[in-house]
């Protein structure tokens, strides 16, 4: 009875904190609105990431000194926005008492408990989808962290993801999406015209229909097929490898190309702006339990065409999470961009990456710097999921007076100020 008890609550408590815009089908009695967070400052938002990416035993992160000024508001947000509130409680449960306010770790607890109840629902209803395919005849390849927390992670719960992403073959996909229609999935109502799924990389998101508001993406490509990069689906299957998911055998991709992978959804798909902490501890457990080789991740990296996303990737994680990347790996993938440019573009895209007050005011401006770091051409990007929003606020900005473009950025001239300051430092160290 106390465990019912305890599920019942927690499903409550799934659909609060879990509901989105444009998942009405599902989530009653009314959408919920987007989760909302003040912004974080670099010092808090930086140890999140510390502490989340690298197990505290091997961290410095709870040093005296990092304590003494800690924000633990900030450091909360920002795992709730990276979807990563039970990894913040797994790390602090490990921490001495005297480290973290009792009220921290209740809340922490509280909310840690409502997303492993979400993700053991994931893991059941995935196990549940790839058995209805495989009934028909259709073979699974998994993809990001459904693959992962199935691989090298101790226990599904242990890698949070926010939906399943599954591959089929192309020539499947409709009959896939009949089989999971059937499997208690339904199509999830957003607002995005019909025609915008023709020339994409995954078929409309699912939902499902017990109420839940989890999320399923049936892929027919592992990216976008306007996307600059070399990556196709025979590279996720050709290496891939058989496990068995109660029952039922799926395929998981190489680890190199996982990597590499994980490596351009983070810098292309989401511009550097979400699914940070997830990437650097991918990286992390494909190092240490997943047979991931720098020279193959090289390998791989150059024969998909995706050097700088790799780049920027692992020189974030190394400055933003300390995870220890060799020069002469970040040699070889380097834009050759320059070191004061580089180490001023690494400030921006940590800023983005933090949340920071900070963090560069102009969506324009972040557009451009990303299409420059990137080395990539924006007719290469007009598919691009950060591109589609900026498209749509381009759009908005050109109807609007030249006038009042003025008066915006001057009434953001402090917002401009603490950038540019910002960009400044690391460029004066290394001049000085």
């Amino acid at each position: 009875m106390q465990l019912k008890a305890v599920s019942r609550a927690a499903h409550r408590a799934l659909l609060l904190h879990f509901r989105g815009p444009g998942y009405a089908i599902v989530c009653r009695p009314q959408p919920f609105p987007a989760l909302t967070i003040a912004v974080s400052d670099s010092t808090a938002a930086s140890l999140f990431f510390r502490i989340g990416a690298v197990p505290p035993e091997n961290s410095d992160w709870a040093k005296p000194g990092d304590r003494s000024s800690v924000n633990w508001e900030r450091i909360i947000a920002t795992a709730l926005v990276e979807n990563s509130i039970t990894v913040l409680n797994d790390r602090i449960a490990k921490l001495p008492d005297s480290s973290v306010p009792a009220t921290v770790r209740a809340r922490v607890g509280r909310l840690a408990m409502v997303w492993t109840f979400k993700l053991q629902l994931l893991e059941k209803r995935l196990a549940e989808s790839v058995a209805a395919l495989a009934e028909a005849g259709i073979d699974v390849t998994l993809m990001k962290g459904a693959a992962l927390a199935l691989t090298v992670y101790p226990r599904f719960t242990d890698r949070p993801m926010a939906d399943l992403d599954i591959l089929v073959d192309p020539s499947r996909a409709q009959s896939s999406y009949a089989a999971l229609l059937g499997a208690g999935w339904t199509v999830a109502s957003i607002p995005r015209p019909e025609d915008d799924w023709q020339d994409h990389h995954h078929l409309p998101p699912l939902v499902d229909t017990a109420g839940t508001c989890l999320r399923l993406e049936l892929h027919t490509a592992p990216l976008v097929p306007s996307s600059p990069f070399q990556l196709a689906s025979s590279d996720l299957i050709s290496k891939a490898r058989r496990i068995d998911l109660r029952g039922t055998s799926v395929l998981v991709p190489d680890p190199h190309v996982h990597a590499v992978h994980a490596a351009i959804h983070f810098a292309y798909s989401h511009g550097f702006a979400s699914g940070g902490l997830n990437v650097f501890r991918d990286l992390v457990m494909l190092r240490s339990r997943g047979g991931l080789t720098w020279d193959g991740f090289l390998n791989a990296a150059v024969r998909t065409r995706s050097e700088s996303c790799c780049y920027w990737t692992l020189r974030l994680a190394r400055s933003l999470a300390a995870i220890d990347v060799p020069d002469v790996l970040l040699d070889a993938l380097s834009p050759q961009l320059g070191d004061r440019i580089s180490a001023m573009l690494e400030t921006h895209f940590s800023q983005l990456v933090l949340r920071a007050d900070h963090a560069c005011p102009s969506v324009e401006l972040r557009q451009r710097l990303w299409e420059f770091a990137l080395q990539i051409k924006r007719s290469e990007i007009r598919s691009a999921s950060m591109l589609e929003h900026s498209a749509s606020s381009e759009s908005r900005r050109s109807e609007a007076s030249a006038l009042r473009r003025v008066g915006a950025h001057v009434r953001r001239a402090p917002e401009w100020s603490r950038y540019v300051a910002s960009l400044l430092g690391p460029a004066l160290e290394l001049t000085a």
